[in-house]
């Protein structure tokens, strides 16, 4: 599953910037892989149809949540519970940096574990392009 988590401070204007193209929600549900977009604070922003499965929870119920209020009891490689410090989208908040390819086993809605490859990415809104006319 990617995530990508919005390093910015206008967090708001970023989201309206960057969902108010139509296409986008098409485009990102056609991938099989599981993509979401979170805040500065872990909020989910954005997901597409293939988290909302992977997950096993509705979208309705994935958006504004945080992976941790949506009680999906994360853990490592090891079968560990992961303390919050070590779940890598809040890694990837706190350093700003990537984190490549993490296994991780979560509770799946119908409470069966799923062991995911997770791979959270910080970024920061670029500068809008002027449109050509």
């Amino acid at each position: 599953m990617t995530t990508a988590i919005l390093t910015q401070p206008e967090t708001v204007a970023v989201h309206r910037y960057v969902f108010s193209d139509v296409d986008w929600q098409a485009i990102v549900d056609a991938l099989q892989e599981g993509v979401m977009v979170l805040d500065r604070d872990a909020r989910i922003l954005a997901c597409n149809a293939a988290t909302a499965t992977i997950l096993g929870r509705a979208r309705a119920e994935i958006l504004g949540a945080t992976t941790r209020s949506l009680g999906l009891d994360i853990r490592g490689e090891d079968g560990q519970p992961l303390a919050p410090e070590e779940l890598p989208s809040l890694k990837a908040v706190r350093t700003r940096e990537p984190v490549h390819e993490v296994v991780v086993r979560i509770t799946h809605g119908d409470g069966d574990p799923r062991w995911l490859s997770v791979a959270p990415r910080p970024w920061a809104r670029r500068p809008a392009r002027p449109r050509s006319s």
